[in-house]
């Protein structure tokens, strides 16, 4: 596997980053809700040390792979996907870089709000505001509404990802996945895409071009 990406499929790089922050999001959304169910003040070990140090590796792992993402090449977007479609994945995705570097800025902000403190690992964060019921309360539904959100987008995002898996047949999953092959047809298919023109092309006209090339 090569690290970086192609027209084809994501790199090594891009493809690590993407289960580690995957990972990592679905181990943040289980302990926030933990601390959430839970009695105030009987969650400290969750809520100054584990809680931030993974939102503060989740954010600075986005920023990674934001500027990975913008430096490399990005594997073409298979052309028979309509646009409507395509706008709605690409704005999924730079929602999901605004939240996932915003929010753990948020809880930094809300437990400082909340006169308690954040711990990146075993190093104490010193705070940025004080003690504030205003700001508490600003913070924390704040902090609540962007994991909601997050939540969401994963959804629909794992939910696409299985659609082009199991309905389209195409590479989308399998080239964030690495070890899957991907079958000759798709990779027809993946091929035409990245060598067509980025705007879009009569549904016969495709069909040919795929007709030809499995000749």
């Amino acid at each position: 596997m090569q690290v970086e990406n192609t027209e084809r499929s994501w790199g090594a790089v891009q493809q690590l980053l993407h289960w580690t922050i995957a990972t990592m999001v679905i181990a943040q959304l289980i302990v926030g809700d933990i601390i959430w169910l839970s009695p105030e003040g009987s969650t400290p070990a969750l809520t100054s040390y584990v809680h931030p140090t993974v939102g503060i590796l989740i954010g600075l792992f986005m920023l990674g792979r934001l500027v990975w993402r913008e430096t490399n090449k990005v594997p073409a977007v298979p052309e028979d996907i309509p646009t409507g479609l395509q706008a709605l994945s690409q704005a999924t995705h730079y929602a999901f870089y605004f939240l996932l570097i915003c929010n753990p800025i948020i809880g930094y902000l809300l437990l400082g709000a909340f006169g308690g403190h954040s711990h990146f690992f075993t190093a104490l964060l010193p705070n940025a505001i004080g003690k504030s019921a205003f700001y508490s309360s600003f913070y924390f539904w704040m902090h609540l509404a962007f994991g909601g959100a997050i939540g969401g987008l994963f959804l629909l995002h794992a939910g696409a990802a299985l659609r082009h898996e199991f309905t389209l047949s195409d590479n989308v999953l399998r080239r964030m996945l690495g070890f899957l092959p991907m079958t000759a047809e798709r990779q027809a298919v993946q091929d035409d895409s990245a060598t067509v023109d980025r705007a879009r092309v009569p549904r016969g006209a495709l069909a040919a071009r795929l007709s030809r090339s499995s000749r």
